[in-house]
C-alpha cells in the first residue's frame, strides 16, 4: 500500500520545519535587524499553536473529514510557508510562523487518522505506527542538516520556500493515491479538548519538551494517540 509512505512524507514536512530554522537565526537576526527576543519567538510562534492546536484539530479530521483536513493543512502549510520566506520584518516572519503552526496541527493528526483506518490488522497498524513515529524523531535530526545546505548556497527563505513545490507534489499525490477513510460517524468538535490536553500532560510546557523533536519532544507522537483516543478524537477502522 503505497499512500502510508505519502502520509509519513507528511509529518516529515512539517517536523522538519519546527528545527530547519535554527541554522538560518544568524542570518535572520543581521538581515532583519531581529533581538534575541525575536528569534526566541520565531521559534516558539510555530511550536506553541502547533502544540496547542493539535488535539483540537484531531476533532476537526474527524467531523470534516480526514483526507479533506490533511489536504487543507498542507496547502495553507505551503501557502504560509511562501509568506515566510517574503517576509521583511520579524513581525511578519513571525506571524506566518504561528500560522504554519495551526497548518501543521491541522495535518499530523489527520495523517495518524489515515494510518489508523488503512490498517485493520493488528500487527500491520502497529508497524505503520512506528514508521510513523519514527518519522518524526527522523526529521527532527534531518531539519538542520537540510537548513545548513540550503542556508549554503540561499537566502534564509530558502528554508521555508523549498516547502512550496514538495507540497505541490504531495498535493497531487494524495489527491490520487490516498483513499477517503472516513468515519462513518461524525460527533460533534469538543471545543474543550485541548484544555483537556492541558490539564492531562505537563510535556508542552516541561523543560525537555523545549528541545528538537528528536530529544525531549519526541514524545509528542505517542502521547497525541494516546489522548486523542481517551478524548474520543481518533477512532479505529471499525468507527
Amino acid at each position: 500500500m503505497g499512500h502510508p509512505s505519502i502520509l509519513c512524507l507528511a509529518v516529515l514536512i512539517v517536523v522538519i520545519d519546527n528545527t530547519i530554522v535554527n541554522v538560518a537565526l544568524p542570518t535572520i537576526s543581521r538581515q532583519l535587524h531581529a533581538s534575541t527576543t525575536s528569534l526566541q519567538w520565531v521559534i516558539d510562534a510555530y511550536s506553541l499553536p502547533f502544540c496547542g492546536f493539535i488535539l483540537a484539530a484531531a476533532g476537526i479530521s474527524e467531523r470534516f473529514g480526514r483526507k479533506r483536513t490533511m489536504q487543507l493543512g498542507l496547502m495553507l502549510f505551503a501557502l504560509f510557508s511562501a509568506v515566510a520566506a517574503w517576509s521583511h520584518s520579524t513581525e511578519a516572519l513571525i506571524g506566518a510562523r504561528a500560522l504554519m503552526g495551526v497548518s501543521a496541527a491541522l495535518t499530523v493528526p489527520s495523517t495518524l487518522s489515515l494510518v489508523t483506518a488503512a490498517f485493520s490488522n493488528e500487527r500491520e497498524r502497529a508497524k505503520a505506527y512506528g514508521a510513523w513515529a519514527g518519522t518524526g524523531g527522523i526529521a527532527g535530526l534531518t531539519g538542520p542538516i537540510v537548513g545548513g545546505a540550503l542556508m549554503l548556497h540561499f537566502w534564509y527563505g530558502s528554508i521555508f520556500l523549498i516547502n512550496v513545490p514538495i507540497i505541490a507534489v504531495m498535493l497531487v499525490a494524495v489527491q490520487i493515491a490516498v483513499p477517503n477513510l472516513d468515519a462513518s460517524t461524525r460527533s460533534p468538535i469538543d471545543v474543550f479538548v485541548s484544555s483537556r490536553a492541558r490539564r492531562a500532560s505537563p510535556c508542552w510546557y516541561s523543560p525537555s519538551s523545549k528541545g528538537p523533536p528528536g530529544g525531549g519532544r519526541i514524545h509528542w507522537s505517542s502521547f497525541l494517540r494516546r489522548r486523542a483516543l481517551a478524548d474520543g478524537v481518533l477512532r479505529s477502522p471499525r468507527a
